[in-house]
């Protein structure tokens, strides 16, 4: 056999043997090659979304006056009652923004903002007197401003507090059905107490996220709902203490 061949088909076996060890070696290289690096999730951002509940409330509170500048009404001293307004559906729009201030710890910080829909409403006969009810109303629309603290457990799973103020308006009217003359008292004022409550949110995705809330508005300012008699000329007044208001909430936020 020639030697030129025996060389040149060696020299062509070492050649094909050389890259093929070569391509062996890239792809070991490549499957050893450490995992795209991701970034841990962060709470940090501003967010809007939307929210559906219920809503209760159930120790209104009617005094009747009875005597002093409102005038004598009730000398066998008819008060005070309490009654509750019915449940109600919860409804509206957030919008606020978290900070995670320090990467790797689980602190957020947060404002909040919500404007929403509910109304709770209710009436009861006055204990005795056979003939005068009061009724009241507390919502319609409703807003609430509040601050947020928090901590995030796994990066995703935030469980928070809340505190702030919520904004409404209530109405207040007593009938005294017991004379020609019937008295008609009306009240009604604009609350804003105090709001406090908490929840858990959890990050579905790096944008959407989804929460369960409870919030109690505490018992907002008393005031009275005041008539005239019209055969009388007299004025007589029934105060009124708003029922505190619990409301249950569950949405889902955008991140952005």
């Amino acid at each position: 056999m020639n030697n030129n061949y025996v060389r040149r088909t060696a020299l062509a076996s070492l050649m094909l043997a050389g890259a093929a060890i070569g391509a062996i070696g890239s792809a070991s290289a490549a499957d050893l090659k450490a995992p795209a690096y991701v970034a841990p999730f962060s709470w940090s951002g501003c967010y809007v979304g939307g929210y559906g509940g219920w809503s209760t409330a159930n120790t209104w509170t009617s005094t009747d006056l009875g005597s002093g500048p409102t005038a004598l009404f009730s000398p066998l001293g008819y008060n005070p009652w309490s009654y509750s307004e019915n449940s109600s559906f919860l409804g509206g729009g957030t919008v606020g923004c978290n900070w995670q201030p320090w990467a790797g710890t689980g602190l957020v910080l947060g404002v909040e903002g919500e404007a929403g829909y509910f109304q709770l409403s209710g009436s009861a006969l006055e204990p005795n007197s056979g003939n005068v009810i009061g009724s009241s109303k507390l919502g319609t629309g409703y807003g609430l401003v509040a601050g947020r603290i928090g901590w995030a457990f796994y990066e995703r799973l935030l469980i928070f507090g809340k505190v702030g103020v919520a904004f409404y308006d209530s109405t207040a009217t007593v009938i005294d059905t017991s004379g020609p003359d019937h008295i008609t008292a009306t009240g009604s004022k604009s609350q804003s107490p105090l709001a406090v409550g908490g929840g858990i949110e959890y990050a579905m995705t790096d944008h959407w996220t989804g929460k369960a809330e409870y919030m109690f508005l505490d018992s907002s300012s008393s005031y009275n709902a005041c008539g005239v008699d019209s055969v009388l000329g007299q004025t007589f007044c029934w105060a009124q203490s708003p029922s505190p208001i619990h409301l249950v909430k569950f949405g889902l936020n955008y991140k952005f």
